[in-house]
């Protein structure tokens, strides 16, 4: 019986002391700040965007040759995996991604609390409350844009996005295009992307994730909304910029995103 009772003891012992071990082993909470990317990779379909070489037919039978592929990147949001989010700051959260610039496809955003992220949201343009507070607010990028070619005079309002290029089909010889979404003081195009990342983005002071952002550029015209350019050919090129069409286009310009990995590096 003693014998029982003393092994009761050492066994009770043991469970006592492994639950101590326990707490004290517990994960340390995650704190500071680190960087986190967003890479934006254009491509068409399953191919990456080359400029200057003609592209496969899409559902119209028109073949795209893409020249110029830009767009502006704006309002950064950051979600953790308990559901609280991190808006970056407005005054630093506007971007140019130029397909003939490869250092503009990496968007470092700094200053970001560690944690878990699990997606990410931001908008194609300028929204409507900053365009209203006027050029002064975001002076440097307004000057960026300018050089871009996608600001004019701010009063004018500006181009979010912009693709351009020749075309052709079984009917239609090497035609010029141009896709033109702006917006300005009675008209606005702002689009908002909202994308579930695949494994999670581990923000830490020691690691800098990456997220690699496919933005596929066959969906602008062969997307949710198949837009055929031999309708829109006027003289002896297309330009799509009427208002039933570019709202057409803001739709698939919001389906043309998706995550294609992360790494935590």
């Amino acid at each position: 019986m003693k014998n029982f009772l003393y092994r009761l003891v050492v066994v009770a012992g043991f469970f006592a002391a492994a639950s101590c071990s326990s707490d004290n082993d517990s994960v340390p909470a995650i704190s500071g700040n680190g960087s986190l990317i967003l890479e934006f990779d254009n491509v068409y379909g399953a191919d990456d965007l080359a400029l200057g070489q003609i592209q496969s037919a899409n559902s119209e039978g028109e073949s795209l040759n893409i020249s110029q592929l830009k767009y502006i990147v704006s309002n950064i949001v950051l979600t953790k995996s308990d559901g609280t989010t991190y808006v970056y700051p407005k005054s630093d959260s506007y971007f140019i991604v130029d397909e003939t610039d490869e250092e503009t496809s990496e968007l470092l955003l700094t200053d970001v609390p560690a944690g878990d992220y699990v997606s990410v949201s931001f908008g194609i343009g300028i929204d409507e409350q900053q365009y209203a507070l006027g050029l002064d607010v975001l002076p440097e990028f307004a000057l960026l844009a300018q050089n871009e070619g996608l600001l004019g005079d701010w009063a004018d309002g500006f181009t979010q996005f912009y693709m351009s290029g020749n075309f052709s089909s079984a009917t239609i010889a090497q035609t010029p295009f141009d896709v033109s979404v702006g917006s300005n003081q009675s008209e606005f195009n702002y689009v908002s992307v909202n994308l579930t990342l695949p494994q999670q983005a581990l923000v830490r002071t020691t690691i800098t994730p990456e997220v690699h952002i496919f933005a596929d550029a066959s969906k602008v015209l062969d997307g949710i909304n198949a837009l055929p350019l031999e309708s829109h050919v006027s003289g002896d090129s297309a330009n799509v910029s009427d208002e039933t069409s570019i709202l057409q286009i803001s739709t698939n310009i919001e389906s043309m995103f998706q995550v294609n990995h992360v790494h935590n590096d």
